[in-house]
């Protein structure tokens, strides 16, 4: 597949901030893991939407999640982790332990660019 400059784009900032949010992980900054995966997530949201023109309310990280939650023109996995990485922590800043966001943006990455 050939990949536009936005998507190109979206691409390298969506590496980069997979490669923060490993790290975050990786120093127990979990919280900001989960910052880092959003963003990647919705650079390639975003880039996706300008493929297919696609318009968004905003610019916002969780409008474009919550747009792509409920697409239908995307697979059902990358509704369901859209809906995940929307997922709000509890009361002691976690999210339940089978949520991994990192990983969700990356399934997210692989369908909607790669």
């Amino acid at each position: 597949m050939i990949l536009s400059e936005v998507q190109r784009q979206a691409r390298q900032f969506a590496d980069e901030e997979l490669f923060r949010a490993v790290e975050a992980r990786q120093r127990g900054l979990e919280g900001r893991a989960r910052v880092c995966a959003r963003r990647a997530a919705s650079a390639v949201i975003q880039a996706y939407f300008a493929a297919h023109n696609i318009s968004l309310p905003s610019g916002s990280v969780m409008d474009a999640l919550a747009v792509c939650a409920v697409l239908p023109d995307v697979s059902p996995q990358v509704r369901n982790a859209a809906q995940r990485l929307m997922m709000r922590v509890d009361e002691q800043y976690q999210l339940p332990t089978e949520v991994d966001l990192i990983a969700e943006t990356r399934l997210i990455l692989e369908e909607l660019i790669d």
